[in-house]
């Protein structure tokens, strides 16, 4: 599902670690950089076949703004953030990352339990 990596760096660890270095930044073009990532993030998980227009509609409507707004964001042309978007995009960041996590544990558990029935002789079967 969410597979997007960068540098071989799945996107759950991307996303927390931008989250973490938004809080202390003062330079706007880091700012801006780490913004455009995550408007980018929240278009995932995307579609085969999917050009930039659906992902910015599918990133738009995920955080309740814009499309044009979006658009701005996700190619770094935002001159100003308001406080309300920072806060949303974050916010929208933060559960998507709490999605993922969910996502990874339940298919480890869904490994356990394969793995366990691999051990287990099925009743009646025969």
């Amino acid at each position: 599902m969410d597979t997007m990596e960068q540098d071989g760096i799945p996107m759950q660890e991307q996303i927390s670690r931008i989250l973490s270095r938004i809080q202390d930044s003062t330079n706007p073009d880091d700012i801006r950089a780490d913004i455009a990532r995550l408007v980018m993030f929240a278009a995932e998980p995307g579609k085969t076949g999917d050009n930039v227009t659906r992902r910015l509609t599918r990133a738009a409507r995920r955080l309740g703004m814009n499309r044009n707004r979006v658009r701005k964001f996700w190619y770094g042309e935002v001159e100003r953030v308001t406080a309300h978007e920072m806060n949303l995009i974050c916010r929208v960041a933060r559960a998507h990352l709490q999605r993922v996590r969910r996502i990874e544990a339940l298919r480890a558990e869904i490994r356990d339990l394969d793995t366990d029935m691999g051990d287990t002789a099925y009743v009646g079967a025969g």
